[in-house]
């Protein structure tokens, strides 16, 4: 009976030690998963946080001109009030429109057709 608990004692080693080995390339798994999961939230949060810092100075510099095309574009078409054409309310500009222009109004007509 000794030798047939010695065999098993060897045998239960032998697969312990098998076990141990699986075990540790499970963890090791286990953590490059981690790492990799926590690489990936970092790729998605890392630019959203520089848009948020860096962008608005950025287009702080284009309010200006944005503010300005879409004062022109108001002007353009009576929303703006002030020197502008009177479309009233038509998507397109009569022949006898054109001619009661002013030389501003021509200018502005340039400019956003210029800026398009």
């Amino acid at each position: 009976m000794s030798e047939e608990i010695k065999k098993l004692v060897k045998k239960n080693l032998e697969l312990n030690q098998e076990i141990y080995e699986m075990l540790k390339s499970v963890k090791r798994y286990v953590l490059i998963q981690q790492i990799f999961s926590v690489l990936k939230i970092l790729i998605i949060v890392i630019p959203i946080i520089l848009g948020i810092i860096y962008l608005p100075p950025l287009f702080e510099k284009y309010i200006p001109q944005i503010n300005k095309t879409v004062e022109q574009y108001q002007s353009l078409l009576n929303l703006g009030g002030g020197d502008s054409l009177d479309v009233s309310g038509e998507k397109e500009i009569s022949s006898e429109q054109l001619k009661d222009l002013s030389p501003g109004q021509v200018e502005k007509i340039k400019q956003v057709i210029e800026n398009n």
